[in-house]
């Protein structure tokens, strides 16, 4: 799935944790790109997305992700953390110009063993993205 987003700033809302929210966007299987327009070039070194982990009901971090950016839109670069989470859905940067940001997000392909739903894809839960 592909989306593209014109940024209006995080809304402060976020599910806090709990599985059953309305901010939540759910995604079954597969990869999740999500393209952001800044609208103008702004200077970024933090960057955020906030992901649910709750394995009873099939809903995994994901499996990968990655960050890109651009100015123009055509000439995506890697964006190389300096710090990451272990998930890597948060990670800081050495402050960079962009107007445009692409986030991929893999979703865990098979459930592991031993897991409800095990063998079948993951669940990949949204709330909020965070840039600053």
């Amino acid at each position: 799935s592909a989306y593209n987003i014109t940024w209006r700033g995080p809304n402060g809302l976020t599910a806090n944790g709990k599985r059953s929210h309305p901010e939540w966007m759910g995604f079954s299987g597969g990869s999740l790109e999500i393209v952001i327009d800044f609208g103008e070039p702004v200077t970024i070194s933090k960057l955020g997305v906030s992901t649910l982990h709750y394995p009873t009901s099939w809903v995994h971090t994901p499996a990968d992700v990655s960050w890109q950016a651009s100015l123009t839109a055509n000439d995506w670069q890697p964006l190389q953390p300096t710090t990451r989470n272990e998930q890597g859905t948060a990670i800081t940067i050495a402050p960079q110009q962009l107007r445009y940001l692409k986030i991929k997000l893999q979703a865990v392909e098979a459930i592991p063993a031993g897991l409800p739903g095990a063998g079948k894809p993951a669940w990949l839960f949204l709330d909020e993205i965070f840039a600053d």
